[in-house]
């Protein structure tokens, strides 16, 4: 859902928008960013990392969900997915 995001003037791969909120752990999102192509504009249907406690969901009319059954077997057998969450556990990691 490309029109609820508008690029971050001042970081350029960064779409902020209305605020969702993580259905695992329940901070805020308000920005996302396509980690394959920083150009993109989030939309639904792709997977979204919460950088807080490394859930994955899906975006859904500008709102992020549970993932299904199917999406969430399809999501774990990505190797580009498994990758992004292993960086986002060891980002915290690193944060002590």
């Amino acid at each position: 859902m490309s029109s609820a995001f508008h690029r971050d003037d001042a970081y350029p791969h960064i779409h902020r928008g209305q605020r969702s909120i993580c259905p695992f752990c329940g901070k805020a999102i308000d920005s996302l960013a396509d980690m394959k192509d920083h150009g993109n504009a989030p939309r639904d249907g792709n997977a979204i990392i919460c950088l807080n406690c490394t859930g994955v969901g899906i975006l859904e009319g500008g709102h992020v969900r549970i993932p299904t059954e199917a999406e969430h077997a399809e999501l774990d057998a990505d190797p580009n997915v498994r990758e992004h969450i292993a960086t986002a556990k060891r980002y915290w990691r690193e944060q002590g």
